[in-house]
């Protein structure tokens, strides 16, 4: 869990916004025992879970408060839960690092296994004809193969699953569809 609270790290700004109160009051809280990172940083989400207890346990403490008072602390624990799922949901729409990595790799690999070999496979057919017509010919065959890359026909992708964080275990990538209007 130390890699996803790594990527939540906020600045002591945040904190004070997320809570409504000065960095002075952001201090103290880190005294009565408010999770920080590290100096200046805070994991958001463990801010936000921990201020939200104290708010229960003040108002469990409180008893005798007014009506007013307690409509205040309802709305901030309320703002506090919210804060709290967004960000939890946030960190559930993210992907790993690896994987990302893993499939820009692959795309780079696409593109070299496509584009490397076609000066062999044209080769041949460029033998005796003149300067003009050898580029015509090239341009149409890069372009050729740079809109098969486009298009993603032909284009083999896989993205190793989830649960094989270090393994070559893959699981093949949906290719794109191909939109009407544009060329």
């Amino acid at each position: 869990m130390a890699n996803r609270s790594a990527g939540n790290l906020v600045r002591v700004t945040q904190i004070m916004a997320d809570f409504g109160c000065s960095e002075r009051q952001v201090g103290r809280f880190v005294s009565e025992g408010m999770p920080k990172a590290r100096y200046g940083k805070y994991d958001r989400l463990a801010c936000l879970m921990w201020y939200s207890k104290k708010l229960r346990c003040d108002l469990d403490a409180a008893g005798d408060i007014t009506d007013l008072e307690r409509e205040q602390i309802r709305v901030q624990r309320a703002t506090a839960d919210l804060k709290e799922m967004e960000l939890s949901d946030r960190r559930a729409s993210l992907i790993p690092r690896w994987i990302h990595e893993k499939h820009v790799q692959m795309a780079f690999d696409a593109v070299r296994r496509a584009i490397l070999p076609i000066a062999e496979q044209i080769a041949p057919e460029l033998e005796g004809l003149d300067r003009l017509e050898i580029k015509t010919r090239l341009h149409k065959k890069y372009r050729d193969v740079l809109s098969q890359l486009a298009t993603g026909a032909d284009v083999v992708m896989e993205v190793p699953s989830d649960d094989d964080a270090g393994t070559e275990v893959k699981q093949p990538i949906a290719k794109k569809q191909k939109t009407k209007g544009r060329k």
